[in-house]
């Protein structure tokens, strides 16, 4: 019964029958066993995504949930890592891990899940009402990521990892919430910490980032102790560079797409090569990623050429403010109404990623703190008003869409003050909008769409006007 969804995400018959007990045991532990629930899948996935350019990268999402699934079946070791994570560290453990064939496995597990069970499978609904019977309640900590995570352990689609990396860089609360899962299920659980009280002022402060880079350093200890791995040199340039590979693959794409008039393809479809830039693949499976991304990237430029789109040339342009990890409906509903999305939060570089490195690349603690620290939304609030400021001059925007999530202190305050500096430095109207990160049950697309639609008519007159 479940052939045909695999094979509508690119799976061949040969990956699926060499795969069937791995793929049953997945569908029985996510309760999507039936025919009416595979059905449902296949309308859900063919909605979310356009999958004739989609199918590759959701291939590889299955696969690597797969692995997450069964890792207790394939693994004597398993970590699991929170976001926001630190890519190359952990990119690297999985290459010392393939490179002495030890039987660990190192993986941000709930965020490939939320992912798949959101956009796939919808099937992620019951994972955070298993969440919060478990006692992560809305607002306890960050977004619905953490209600994800105890869900996913209580239901048993993730096994009981061995050892989990939380961090407190960007949310204090999500570092508490692993501790107190790690009471109830028996686990133990190590954090990066990090100070959320940046400066106002542009400059970014060293003491911050060698204060996060120690904590790194202390909580990678307790990994290497509980893996038996260490990262030599050589893992750590080859997790760089496949890291680079990935990001610089998207971000080409997304300004390939960003730039295009008409927009050629749906922000939907770049959402998840975006995570795959942002937690990374398997390292066996960082080359099939990048030609899916160049596939991608190819029919895109094929689709600019024929003058394909999937609206009108000359929409008015938005900045979105905020990604989904579980739901691209709000993406597609933007869209539906007549804008066009240039790109969205995180898919481009701040200043800050411009500038010299700090510090020296021969410490990969240093370094790996140094590359996420630069990120938008992790440091000074001047780079991140900065960044949204760059990001409309960039692509020619009318407007932006900005969003603050119900559930999470750190995005909540930052999204009123940059709507508040957006209108006073560009005097573009900015429109905000309550969503959610991880819950799309907070908010419904469809109300929302009543707001969208009166934003996107005044953008569209205020187009003819100076026109």
């Amino acid at each position: 019964m479940y052939t045909n969804l695999f094979k509508l995400c690119g799976w061949s018959d040969e990956e699926i029958n060499a795969n069937r007990s791995r793929i049953e045991f997945m569908l029985e532990k996510i309760n999507c066993t039936d025919e009416k629930s595979l059905k449902h899948a296949e309308e859900h996935v063919s909605s979310c995504f356009d999958l004739s350019i989609s199918a590759p990268i959701l291939r590889i999402y299955l696969h690597e949930f797969l692995d997450i699934v069964n890792v207790r079946n394939e693994y004597d070791t398993y970590v699991t890592i929170n976001f926001p994570i630190t890519p190359t560290l952990f990119l690297g453990m999985l290459y010392a891990q393939m490179r002495t064939g030890k039987s660990v496995y190192v993986k941000s597990t709930t965020q490939t899940s939320i992912v798949c069970l959101g956009m796939i499978f919808d099937k992620y609904t019951r994972v955070l009402e298993e969440g919060e019977r478990m006692g992560q309640g809305a607002g306890k900590a960050h977004c619905g990521q953490y209600q994800a995570e105890a869900g996913l352990l209580s239901l048993g689609i993730l096994p009981k990892p061995d050892l989990v990396v939380g961090s407190g860089w960007f949310c204090d609360q999500a570092a508490e919430a692993d501790h107190q899962m790690s009471q109830i299920f028996g686990f133990e659980s190590v954090y990066f910490d990090g100070c959320m009280d940046w400066p106002w002022d542009v400059e970014l402060p060293r003491e911050n980032f060698e204060y996060s880079a120690k904590t790194v350093e202390r909580a990678m200890k307790r990994v290497y102790e509980v893996t038996g791995l260490e990262i030599t040199p050589e893992d750590n340039q080859q997790a760089w560079a496949a890291f680079y590979q990935l990001s610089f693959a998207f971000l080409n794409l997304c300004g390939t797409v960003g730039h295009s008039d008409p927009q050629v393809i749906s922000h939907a479809d770049l959402t998840p090569p975006y995570l795959f830039a942002l937690v990374c693949p398997h390292p066996k499976r960082v080359g099939e990623t990048l030609q899916a991304i160049g596939a991608m990237t190819e029919e895109v430029n094929r689709r600019i050429e024929q003058g394909i789109g999937i609206l009108p040339k000359g929409a008015p342009k938005v900045y979105v403010g905020m990604k989904t990890g579980c739901d691209v409906r709000m993406i597609k509903v933007i869209e539906e109404v007549g804008l066009s999305i240039t790109n969205i939060f995180l898919d481009g570089m701040t200043r800050a990623e411009k500038l010299p490195l700090m510090f020296p690349e021969n410490d990969p603690f240093m370094q790996a703190t140094e590359y996420m620290l630069k990120r938008p939304g992790l440091n000074t609030p001047c780079y991140q008003q900065q960044y949204h400021e760059d990001m409309l001059e960039e692509f020619g925007c009318d407007g932006s869409v900005l969003s603050y999530l119900y559930n999470c202190r750190p995005w909540t305050s930052p999204a009123l003050m940059n709507r508040d500096n957006l209108e006073k430095k560009t005097g573009l109207p900015i429109l905000l909008l309550e969503t959610d990160y991880y819950d799309s049950r907070l908010y419904s697309p469809q109300q929302i769409k009543t707001r969208l639609e009166a934003y996107a008519e005044m953008l569209k007159l205020n187009k003819e006007l100076k026109a």
